[in-house]
């Protein structure tokens, strides 16, 4: 598993229903790679993905629910992997809105009740 992290300004505005919504904040993607290492190959749809969230400045983002990541380089849909099979890795996404006056992001990952991991990122 891996993780990287791309942020937009303007474009916070238009994924909104309102535009007021997104007054002073950023898009923050989290893009998390993960890796099949064991056992026979996955065939529902993977929600491996549900444990990633965005901080800023110590402070859960705001997930932009039904955001699409379609389009954005590098994130794959978790519904179009069918068949997932050992030693194969895919990369999904997930988009928060964040303060753009945050000096601090970070993406964390937990499975069910474990401890995060968690990648920092300075934000200018």
């Amino acid at each position: 598993m891996n993780g990287s992290l791309s942020a937009g300004e303007a474009e916070a505005q238009k994924v909104v229903s309102d535009p007021k919504d997104a007054k002073g904040m950023v898009l923050a993607i989290a893009h998390v790679g993960f890796t099949h290492q064991a056992g026979p190959a996955l065939t529902d749809s993977p929600d491996v993905n549900d444990g990633t969230t965005i901080w800023a400045d110590g402070r859960r983002g705001s997930i932009l629910i039904g955001a699409s990541e379609e389009g954005v380089a590098g994130c794959e849909d978790p519904y179009d992997v069918e068949s997932w099979k050992q030693g194969e890795g895919h990369v999904f996404c997930e988009t928060y809105l964040v303060p753009a006056t945050a000096r601090n992001i970070e993406v964390h990952w937990s499975e069910e009740d474990g401890e995060p991991c968690i990648w920092k990122f300075p934000h200018a």
